[in-house]
């Protein structure tokens, strides 16, 4: 089964496409649009040729509306025409097609998975021509492949491009995962809960433009805040390897600098050491000598003062005695000699 698309090209009656006014670009116009024109405007609907949105426009098929009660999509007016493009079951929900057209028209994306956030830029979120084809043979559909450089570590280490799934009720499957994987291609799985769901869809009813073009303007409102992700695939590229190692190789080579310069730090310090320890070695021994001294002048300086003592004891000895002999003089002096001593 092919995709329902909803988004398409158109060319005029001169057989050339109709350009976005700003941009200048091939417009889109989307499924809910036509019908729309279909009902109010159908001279002006009747003038265009709606086309399929391959990047190469030789590939490009004409494309016819269709509307039915409970769905509404673009469809290849010729039967013989080749698909490459998804057919998994959950490109049959409109709500699928919806999230993809929504993703694909930003430039700036919030992804969450669990408690981390990756806010990534994108350069370019291609949504045609995505046919990936393996050496063995296996050939898959991604909904979206994203191209960006921003944020930087995470642009080197996926290659700067990422698969965008989303999910509906499909799963992606663990084939495709591992041979990403092995591939080096990277897969974000975004996941429609049945409250992001279109309703008409969810409930089995009938669906009209009107709701088609809430439920887009929903989920711009929606995405343009968080976009809740797993990652299922979350490859290293040969690129960001050889990276790490260099960074790796350029830490080591940086630790064993530092270690040399610290060991030459060190051998200066052990100098400085060694040469401290060997004059506070000389200190002590200069402060063993002049204790040695201190006590050997202490000891000579009481001496000194014991032969003094005996000095002052031999004088007074002396003057005791010189006194007794005076006093013996005196005593045996007359009167005469006594009174001219007084005048001496």
């Amino acid at each position: 089964m092919a995709r329902k698309k909803i988004w398409a090209y158109a060319i005029d009656n001169k057989e050339e496409y109709i350009k976005n006014k700003e941009t200048n670009k091939e417009r889109l116009f989307f499924i809910w649009e036509v019908i729309k024109m279909r009902k109010e405007n159908p001279k002006e609907l009747s003038l265009l040729t709606f086309m399929s949105t391959q990047s190469n426009k030789d590939k490009r098929a004409e494309l016819t509306p269709v509307k039915k009660t409970k769905t509404a999509f673009f469809r290849y007016k010729s039967d013989s025409t080749t698909f490459t493009e998804s057919h998994d079951s959950d490109s049959e929900y409109i709500s699928h097609e919806t999230a993809i057209l929504v993703l694909s028209e930003m430039k700036k994306i919030n992804f969450q998975d669990k408690d981390k956030n990756y806010e990534i830029e994108f350069d370019n979120i291609k949504k045609d021509d995505l046919q990936i084809k393996f050496e063995d043979g296996s050939i898959y559909y991604p909904d979206l492949v994203g191209f960006f450089s921003k944020p930087i570590e995470l642009a080197r280490k996926w290659g700067g491009k990422v698969a965008i799934e989303v999910k509906v009720t499909h799963k992606c499957s663990y084939e495709k995962i591992k041979d990403f994987q092995d591939h080096n291609i990277p897969i974000i799985e975004v996941s429609l809960s049945d409250k992001m769901r279109l309703n008409s869809e969810l409930n089995n009813t009938d669906i009209d433009e009107d709701e088609m073009e809430r439920y887009y303007n929903f989920l711009k409102r929606k995405f343009n805040n968080i976009v809740y992700m797993k990652i299922l695939s979350d490859p290293i590229v040969l690129n960001e390897h050889k990276f790490i190692i260099n960074k790796k190789n350029g830490t080591i080579i940086k630790a064993i600098k530092e270690i040399e310069s610290f060991k030459g730090q060190l051998a200066k310090e052990t100098e400085k050491k060694e040469s401290f320890e060997s004059t506070i070695k000389e200190m002590k021994q200069e402060i063993f000598k002049l204790k040695e001294s201190i006590d050997n002048t202490k000891q000579l300086n009481n001496s000194l003062l014991t032969q003094l003592d005996n000095e002052k004891n031999r004088a007074k000895s002396f003057n005791e005695k010189i006194n007794e002999l005076k006093l013996k003089d005196y005593e045996s002096m007359n009167f005469l000699e006594r009174f001219k001593r007084l005048f001496r």
